[in-house]
């Protein structure tokens, strides 16, 4: 087909080549419902669904659920007003299931008398560059949690407090769920011990190191909690990391500290309470409850521990 002036204009298929060679970014047809008329090879690599998959599906699958329907109306009400919708960045889905951080808008597409037809929707994978801005966010995190507390390390000399400023550093770099630092000194009496944990019971804590471990008569055992933040619950455990660090730093005459962090939290520490419970009630005319019942089936996990036998 020629133009006016003799030159060749472009062939359908030969605009495909040109769409579908931008792999890097999803380019789709829909029509004025949002469903897809067209998907290029970059929405292919971008979200995994074939364009055989995808015709006559709408993009808002393309969305995390509860989310489609209403950010695909958005873009269309702008995309009609203004002549383009969208453009802020977000969660998309892919056809495995994973998530995509991505930045998508999109623009109305009219026949010759200039009635919309349907709609062009741009794609971009930005799930790399976010991760790199991220990356940039938790190294200056990092380098001002260090710098703060070089400056306390410098100025402070109470001991107690030097440990909280490095606990915090610590807890604030690793992610870590726990942790323990314990040291001996020698006091007028003679030897005692000090151990700081992300405790929430540092006297049950106390009571076991020494009554039934026998690192140290009890009244020659400080155990510290620092301030670590809440726990529901897991933090109220004695852990056997705690007591091998007591250990350790007799054995060894030094101060010993031991961190765990997250992912080995929820592989080893204890968890919340699993319990399949049946209650009934009775209420007389007056509202007032005069029986209850209750019926539990308590899971005290594959070991004993601390307080397993107190379940529930």
């Amino acid at each position: 087909m020629s133009s006016a002036s003799g030159r060749q204009t472009i062939t359908a298929d030969e605009w495909r080549q040109i769409v579908d060679s931008a792999i890097e970014t999803a380019i789709i047809s829909t029509d004025r419902e949002g469903r897809v008329t067209s998907w290029n090879e970059g929405a292919a690599r971008i979200f995994g669904w074939s364009e055989s998959e995808m015709l006559g599906q709408t993009v808002a699958r393309l969305f995390p659920e509860k989310l489609g329907e209403r950010a695909i109306a958005s873009e269309m009400h702008d995309a009609l007003l203004l002549g383009r919708g969208g453009g802020e960045e977000g969660w998309r889905v892919r056809k495995d299931g994973t998530h995509i951080w991505a930045a998508g808008e999109m623009t109305p597409i009219r026949d010759a008398t200039g009635e919309v037809i349907g709609f062009t929707k741009i794609v971009r994978d930005r799930s790399f560059s976010r991760q790199a801005e991220e990356d940039i966010l938790e190294e200056r995190r990092a380098l001002e949690i260090l710098n703060r507390a070089g400056s306390a390390l410098a100025v402070e000399t109470d001991l107690h407090k030097l440990v909280q400023v490095v606990t915090d550093a610590g807890v604030e770099l690793t992610g870590a769920e726990f942790g323990a630092f314990f040291y001996n000194v020698l006091d007028q009496s003679g030897e005692s011990y000090t151990l700081y944990t992300t405790s929430q019971n540092p006297h049950v804590a106390r009571l076991v190191l020494s009554a039934f471990i026998g690192i140290a008569p009890e009244h020659k055992l400080r155990v510290i909690a620092p301030d670590v933040g809440g726990g529901f619950g897991s933090k109220i455990f004695i852990y056997a990391e705690e007591t091998v660090c007591v250990w350790a730093a007799r054995r060894i005459g030094r101060p010993v500290k031991w961190t765990g962090d997250r992912s080995e939290a929820f592989l080893a520490d204890a968890h919340g309470r699993d319990h399949v419970t049946r209650a009934e009630l009775a209420i007389d005319a007056n509202n007032k409850i005069t029986v209850l019942r209750v019926h539990t089936i308590a899971n005290l996990g594959a070991y004993l521990s601390t307080f397993s036998s107190s379940v529930p």
